[in-house]
């Protein structure tokens, strides 16, 4: 999958919590290295994301 701000490529894993976070394809977090990460910081703060709209229909797609 690609990132919606920047472009680049990516993949989903859950947290310890259960949140889903995007990360680079060398296993960093995509929010450290992401030139547009406040952008999505600010963007629904209170809201979860609707990972159907990202492509994503089956968790299995979320792992890198």
């Amino acid at each position: 999958m690609k990132c919606r701000r920047c472009g680049a490529n990516i993949g989903w894993k859950q947290d310890c919590v259960g949140k889903w976070e995007p990360l680079n394809l060398d296993g960093t977090s995509h929010f450290s290295t992401c030139p547009q990460a406040k952008a999505w910081k600010n963007q629904n703060k209170n809201s979860g994301t609707d990972y159907t709209k990202l492509g994503i229909k089956d968790k299995a797609q979320t792992t890198l």
